[in-house]
């Protein structure tokens, strides 16, 4: 193989050169015509070799340099860019975190030890330094908190029909939903006696809280899809009402019903239930302010079917003493909600509620998907049969015959339920939180209402029959389990600081003067609030009796520390 000369060398890398920078194969074509000319000429060599191999290196070198200030620049953009990417994380990041940091000092976030069952929440405080709460930031929403403590049992075949359609997350919610509904349009006639000693109905209200956009609608759907035909049936009664009898019953009616309209309804129901569906809780606050129409008094004693009475001296009202028969589902915003009901916890109007709460959708919303045509119209039928058989007898254009009261034995439901409220006190104990052990006798009578309507969905099970007994248990202590985590979430903080300031005002010395103070140095005070009530107390200079160092004393923290978390209380309570 003869042997390269250096032209061809310096040739070949000129050529080389000009392709790898990009300038083309024509360049390279160029090239190999002056090669050829030299080659066929040995004169042209000699007479311009030098002129060749000068012009060889030449565009080889300009070409291998813009070749290599290709790739580095390419190189230097791509690095701009990552680190462009990676300023705009970083910014969000301490966006985000100075946020969170600032909603922590004014008590928005809540962190809690794990026994408590409860994550972050509006109306709770905060215990932890920032470093811990950063590092706790993988922590789960409540909806997720739950779901991984307790796991939803099995369903009665006719709500699994209707719950095989409901998104996933929606499952409690739902489930509450229907019960209520279920109840009052179906078994409202249905007793069974509970631990009180008392015959109790299937009475269930329900509000479900949820931010924008999280499918509230999918409830009000349910509502007027799968009760269409009794909805239409009390619809029409509103529509020419005191125009038919006084035993007409009417099943379903708006938040929006005056009072007299609603005792009214009350008489000629006879022991029947109406239920009330209303998609803003905002409507409800604005009726329940207007005061000529149902109050939160109505609501209270719809929980136990206390009485309402009128002595009204109009000869068209029929007057008397009449038993509320009342259930409803709410939904509404979180803000809303608070709202509307911030006044109503020590009245006991928010623990006879069944809360809920609606997921968070994520980039697809799940979509409802109820059964249709034929299968429809046989959840449909089946409903009319079993409000035929425990509600009321409807007669077109005639007399509706409300149901005779059928009495259940549900001693196996008491028995668990029984268990299960030692189990709360116990827990309360154990926490050393007092709003359990006050709300779980409410909590287990919500769950006790569902099971009168559990029972009948199971067919009414007899003792003989343990399986589905066990399934109605089971769902009905995981009613319970859901009610009292998901109140303690939302009103516990709120709930033991009404009752710490109860107990203090009950409180007095042996003279019997209020206790202002504490006389006992060596007595750790660890509750904010009453740090705060504390430290707001003067002499009678003005001054403030307990100063940072005496709190400090008095709680075992830090002069600073008892500070700072006197003033995230008082940001918290605004």
């Amino acid at each position: 193989m003869k042997k390269k000369s250096i032209i061809d060398k310096i040739v070949d890398s000129g050529r080389g050169a000009a392709v790898a920078a990009g300038a083309g194969y024509g360049t390279s074509k160029v090239i190999d015509s002056v090669l050829r000319v030299s080659r066929n000429d040995p004169k042209t060599i000699g007479k311009f070799g030098f002129i060749l191999t000068g012009l060889s290196f030449l565009i080889g070198g300009i070409l291998y340099a813009f070749y290599w200030s290709k790739k580095r620049n390419d190189a230097k953009a791509y690095e701009i860019e990552r680190r462009a990417d990676g300023d705009l994380y970083t910014i969000q990041r301490m966006a985000d975190e100075n946020l969170i940091r600032t909603k922590s000092k004014a008590g928005v976030y809540r962190r809690t030890k794990p026994a408590d069952g409860m994550c972050d929440d509006d109306l709770a405080t905060t215990d932890l330094p920032d470093d811990e709460f950063f590092q706790e930031q993988n922590k789960l929403t409540w909806v997720e908190s739950f779901k991984e403590k307790f796991t939803l049992p099995t369903l009665p075949p006719f709500l699994n029909k209707i719950m095989s359609g409901v998104p996933e997350g929606y499952e409690e919610p739902m489930l509450l939903h229907l019960l209520s509904m279920l109840g009052s349009f179906c078994f409202s006639k249905v007793r069974a006696k509970y631990l009180d000693g008392n015959l109790h109905a299937p009475n269930l209200q329900v509000i479900a809280e949820g931010n924008w956009g999280t499918g509230k609608g999918k409830f009000e759907d349910m509502y007027k899809i799968l009760f269409h035909r009794p909805i239409r049936r009390s619809l029409n009664k509103i529509e020419s009402f005191g125009q038919y009898s006084e035993t007409s019953v009417i099943q379903t009616t708006g938040i929006g019903t005056s009072m007299s309209r609603f005792v009214d309804i009350l008489a000629a129901n006879q022991g029947c239930h109406m239920y009330i569906f209303n998609s803003e809780v905002r409507a409800l606050a604005y009726d329940l302010k207007k005061g000529n129409g149902i109050t939160f008094d109505i609501l209270r004693k719809a929980f136990e079917n206390g009485d309402i009475c009128r002595n009204s001296r109009s000869k068209d009202s029929q007057n008397g003493v009449f038993p509320i028969f009342l259930n409803y589902t709410i939904t509404g915003t979180p803000l809303d909600i608070i709202d509307s009901f911030k006044k109503e916890l020590e009245g006991g109007t928010l623990s006879r509620i069944a809360w809920t709460c609606i997921p968070e959708t994520g980039r697809y919303p799940g979509v409802l998907r109820l059964q249709e045509g034929a299968d429809l119209e046989a959840l449909r039928d089946q409903i009319d049969e079993w409000t035929e058989k425990y509600c009321c007898h409807f007669v077109p254009g005639g007399e509706d015959e409300p149901a005779q009261e059928l009495t259940i034995d549900l001693d196996y439901v008491c028995k668990a339920l029984k268990e299960w409220n030692d189990q709360q006190y116990n827990l309360s104990v154990e926490e050393s939180n007092p709003a359990r052990k006050d709300v779980r006798l409410r909590m287990a009578t919500i769950a006790f209402h569902c099971a009168i309507v559990l029972h009948m969905l199971f067919d009414a099970p007899e003792a003989s029959d343990w399986r589905k007994r066990k399934q109605v248990v089971d769902l009905t202590i995981f009613i319970a389990n859901y009610c009292i985590e998901r109140f303690l979430h939302k009103f516990g903080v709120e709930q033991n600081k009404q009752r710490k300031l109860n107990e203090a005002a009950e409180l007095v010395e042996r003279n019997g003067e209020p206790k202002e103070e504490i006389k006992d140095d060596n007595q750790l005070i660890t509750d904010i609030a009453h740090l705060k009530e504390l430290h707001d107390l003067k002499d009678e200079h003005g001054q403030n009796k307990y100063g940072w160092d005496r709190l400090a004393k008095l709680s075992g923290m830090s002069p600073n520390t008892v500070k700072r978390r006197i003033l995230e209380y008082e940001a918290k309570l605004g």
